[in-house]
């Protein structure tokens, strides 16, 4: 069968190395661009540090205001995009294209293929949509079994033992909160921290330094993500810690992912920790290998999905049934194992304590929240407002509040413990 040749064009948020997410969707603009002609918009009003590896493609901003001195990176007036042209549009949770036509600029948004990075109902209350003639693409088999996956690990993924300094194993847990659930429960936590003689909590936003977070997770034993959707999750056994996958409503789709996932345990037991240890001694070699292994074949993988995108297309193909079967996924995962449309965004202790408040005393919880915040604005509007700097440290003495600083971190993490 011929096979038509198209030019795509990926819209992607701006590049943050931080966010795997992130570096992996444009690491598939990469890769597609070793076969086919690849533009990029940057789909947000920032322009952030793109690496050099990406200096042979297009990219367009959308802010006129913005300026690069990069010959590669342009304002989309200066676009030259044409009707066959194929556009690759991952997520966009943040809705940046609503008030975009991109058929102003001359792209048939027919030939569009919907590249999905999670499922749907799991961040907002909206279920996939998508044109029957679109392709669907997932990131992974956790993201959908129903279309093909694309999956890409990153090379700074696969090389992330030599991005730190190694540390000495301690008898520790570090407990993580990034995208947390509402209702789960967090009896079993309180009974495996005790079996340690040191714990951590850390969250999206510390520790801010990438190497100081891998090092922490290199020093301790075990590593618990209460977050199930975080790639911190396999990181932790590539640098050699098993992981605690403290939500288990991904387990089905982790015990069947793209390739094996070593190292990932669910709903564990205080007795069982001695056998996972043991398990674990050589875990970075075999995680390690096993990425290795997957990412070996990424350039035949990437042409064989070129080509069934390509077929699609040409075929004028109506992927109607399987949308509806992919949407039915989502709707049976959602009723049967998510449950709410809703994450907590953990990017601070004081959130990680306002999910535990939430999560614990549920409805109750939300007035006692909403009055307080009426409190703190009445206080901060009309009291403090008018007092100088001297009346309320004043006030604070009378309140017999401390003055001599104590260690916020480990006071708020005790505060958070008293949860488990």
């Amino acid at each position: 069968m011929s096979i038509e040749t198209n030019n795509y064009v990926f819209t992607l948020p701006s590049y943050q190395k931080n966010s795997n997410g992130i570096v992996c969707i444009w690491e598939a603009a990469y890769q597609f661009s070793k076969f086919r002609n690849v533009s990029i918009i940057i789909s947000d009003s920032l322009l952030t540090k793109i690496p050099e590896k990406f200096k042979d493609i297009k990219i367009y901003f959308l802010d006129s205001q913005l300026k690069s001195n990069r010959s590669n990176i342009t304002h989309i007036s200066k676009a030259n995009f044409d009707i066959k042209d194929i556009l690759v549009q991952p997520d966009d949770p943040h809705n940046y294209f609503d008030n975009l036509d991109l058929e102003d600029y001359g792209l048939n948004t027919s030939r569009t293929v919907r590249y999905l990075m999670c499922k749907s109902m799991l961040l907002s209350e909206s279920l996939l949509s998508m044109s029957s003639n679109s392709y669907g693409l997932s990131y992974s088999n956790a993201v959908s079994t129903v279309f093909p996956s694309y999956l890409i690990i990153s090379d700074k993924i696969l090389n992330i033992n030599n991005s730190f300094e190694k540390l000495k194993k301690k008898n520790k847990v570090l407990i993580y909160y990034g995208k947390v659930r509402y209702g789960l429960s967090f009896k079993n936590l309180k009974k495996i921290i005790n079996q340690f003689d040191e714990y951590e909590i850390i969250h999206r936003l510390y520790p801010k330094k990438t190497s100081e977070l891998y090092e922490k997770i290199s020093e301790s034993t075990l590593f618990v993500s209460i977050d199930p959707l975080t790639s911190l999750i396999h990181e932790s056994t590539l640098i050699g810690t098993p992981a605690y996958v403290y939500d288990s409503a991904f387990k089905e789709f982790y015990d069947n992912f793209d390739f094996k996932l070593h190292g990932f345990y669910y709903d564990l037991k205080p007795s069982e920790l001695t056998k996972v240890f043991k398990d674990s001694e050589n875990l970075s070699e075999k995680a390690v290998n096993t990425a290795k292994d997957f990412m070996a074949n990424i350039e035949e993988r990437t042409k064989k999905t070129i080509e069934n995108i390509e077929g699609h297309f040409l075929n004028n193909i109506s992927n109607e049934g399987i949308i509806k079967d992919a949407i039915n996924e989502d709707i049976t995962f959602f009723k049967e194992k998510w449950k709410v449309p809703t994450i907590f965004n953990c990017t601070s202790y004081r959130t990680i304590y306002r999910y535990h408040i939430t999560n614990k005393y549920k409805i109750f919880a939300l007035l006692a929240l909403y009055i307080n915040r009426l409190r703190v604005s009445f206080r901060n509007s009309f009291i403090l407002k008018y007092l100088t700097t001297e009346e309320k440290t004043i006030i604070k003495k009378y309140l017999k509040r401390n003055f001599i600083r104590e260690d916020i971190r480990l006071k708020e993490q005790n505060k958070i413990k008293k949860f488990w």
